[in-house]
């Protein structure tokens, strides 16, 4: 699953940076905000959960509770609960929309935000829900449907992206949350044709043009391992024909790779499209990737397919629910956020953890962030019980006036197997000489 991220912290200011990846010590505690869930099923696979950021630098987060209930959390820079939004600082979501799903969340207009897993639901800027929000009772998507992005077009349309029955799935809703018949001939979602050799499709990620065409990115199945796939929609729904063929690019992994796939995709102020995913050829710790495409879907030679193994006795592979997440930097420079494991022999005494991972323009690692590129966040166990662990898993990450903010889940465990799971964020530091404009 990974995900997308609100668009006022992704695409940042231009102007010169240095990072140091330092945790930020005016966040949390040291850096570091845990807050304790308290149902849930220690060790499992959980839903991913969504971030969104608003341009004051408050976010807005949500992750299921561990018993079909949701969290929808507003929170101030600083990591302090808003109160003004419920009282609190936090929503409460019953039994949403059938049941346990992954989930999104998407800033609107006026600071209020959009919820949403299968159905979309809508709470003003204080936190009370919007009684009038959707207009009419929907078409929805059936509750077996995994959202994988929601996102607001230029037009203020709500899209949502995701997978039902291993079929890609894009539904369209006007601003008012009924569906819009402008969009799949009248019916407001679609169901695009991704071929299969063996029936494997996942959609993971969708990123909105300025004309309202739309870009997904996933992975489909072939013979050996997943293809990296990338499908471009006109505004109504339909394949755009100027992209790929016919709106379809289909990458195949190169020489000594058993698959490739796409997990997150963002456009740059030229309209190339920024591709992250992984790669696999066997190798445990094999690998992050990196991509780009220019508007026509041609990927570019000059920046090429990248695929990076992190440094150390490390692996990629999560213990449970992961995503990956890049965000654009000051001058163009990529920031990728997932997790990694280390193996004992790396002599750290963690299992998961989040990881950065910093390029240059060009694609290349950027050696004078971390140990050649990569730097890695180990969570701190706060009850200072000496819980074992941690394991960390990255839901998502946001970037902007100089911050990374790391989403997730981590779990530890007690002598006994058993132990505390916590809603996870951690913001490192990237420190600017400099602003330029917005562009």
């Amino acid at each position: 699953m990974g995900c997308c991220l609100a668009a006022a912290w992704t695409l940042v200011a231009t102007g010169q940076a240095l990072a140091t990846g330092e945790l930020d010590a005016a966040f949390g505690t040291g850096g570091e905000l845990l807050i304790a869930r308290p149902d849930s099923s220690l060790g499992s696979p959980e839903w991913l959960g969504g971030l969104a950021a608003l341009s004051d630098g408050r976010v807005y987060w949500t992750l299921n509770d561990g018993d079909d209930a949701q969290w929808l959390v507003r929170m101030h820079r600083n990591g302090d609960w808003d109160t003004s939004f419920a009282g609190d600082g936090r929503v409460e979501i019953d039994a949403p929309c059938g049941g346990s799903h992954p989930v999104r969340v998407a800033v609107d207009g006026d600071g209020a935000v959009i919820w949403t897993g299968v159905c979309l639901l809508r709470f003003h800027h204080d936190g009370s829900p919007d009684q009038d929000f959707p207009a009419g009772p929907p078409s929805l998507p059936g509750t077996g449907f995994h959202v994988a992005a929601l996102a607001r077009d230029g037009a203020g349309r709500w899209l949502l992206a995701g997978i039902q029955a291993l079929q890609w799935q894009v539904w369209r809703f006007r601003p008012d949350g009924s569906n819009d018949p402008s969009f799949g001939g009248g019916k407001g979602f679609v169901s695009p044709a991704v071929p299969a050799s063996n029936g494997v499709r996942d959609l993971r990620a969708l990123a909105v043009r300025p004309d309202d065409r739309v870009l997904l990115a996933g992975l489909r199945g072939n013979s050996n391992g997943p293809n990296l796939v990338l499908l471009q929609l006109l505004a109504d729904g339909q394949p755009d024909p100027q992209f790929g063929t016919q709106g379809l690019v289909d990458v195949e992994a190169p020489a000594g790779f058993n698959g490739i796939e796409a997990a997150a995709v963002v456009l740059d102020r030229r309209g190339n499209a920024i591709v992250a995913g992984n790669g696999n050829n066997g190798s445990q710790s094999c690998c992050a990737l990196v991509t780009r495409f220019d508007p026509t879907g041609v990927l570019d030679a000059s920046f090429g397919l990248r695929l990076m193994m992190p440094p150390g006795n490390t692996t990629l592979s999560p213990f449970g629910e992961t995503s990956s997440t890049l965000a654009l930097l000051p001058g163009g420079q990529i920031l990728l956020a997932r997790t990694s494991f280390p193996f004992p022999s790396a002599g750290e005494s963690t299992r998961t953890r989040f990881t950065l991972v910093r390029l240059n323009g060009d694609g290349s690692l950027d050696t004078g962030f971390g140990t050649a590129g990569w730097r890695n966040y180990v969570v701190h166990d706060p009850t200072g019980a000496g819980m074992g662990g941690p394991y960390s898993q990255i839901h998502g990450m946001a970037y902007g006036e100089g911050a990374a903010l790391m989403f997730g889940r981590t779990f530890f465990e007690d002598g006994n197997s058993k132990g505390i799971d916590f809603v996870t964020l951690v913001r490192a530091r990237f420190d600017r000489l400099f602003d330029g404009d917005f562009e």
